[in-house]
């Protein structure tokens, strides 16, 4: 079970990666704040703007780019915003790997 305050802490972080799928500037903002109001260490801020900035705004930017060329692809649309959210997953766990077996925290 979780605490209030962590409860807290999840729905700001949630609520931070919902928003850097439209705008990366509000996730950024928001992750800022996550971070400066004590609610992210630094090792899961930098695995979370890893996220953010994998596809930065996947769904704005899939849906303005991604229309020009929606009538000639020969799968359907969800399959390329499929890989780009599998992808920032990739990289936002090839960054956790390589945090834990590299970075050391500051005492």
């Amino acid at each position: 079970d979780f605490t209030p305050a962590e409860l807290d802490a999840l729905r700001a972080a949630g609520l931070a990666m919902v928003t850097s799928f439209q705008s990366t500037d509000a996730g950024a903002g928001m992750t800022k704040g996550l971070y400066d109001r004590g609610l992210l260490t630094e090792k899961e801020k930098l695995i979370f703007v890893q996220f953010q900035i994998t596809g930065a705004a996947a769904i704005g930017n899939f849906l303005s780019l991604g229309s020009a060329v929606f009538d000639s692809i020969l799968v359907p649309i969800v399959i390329p915003f499929a890989l780009i959210l599998f992808l920032k997953l990739f990289a936002a766990n090839v960054t956790r790997f390589i945090l834990s077996k590299y970075y050391k925290e500051v005492q």
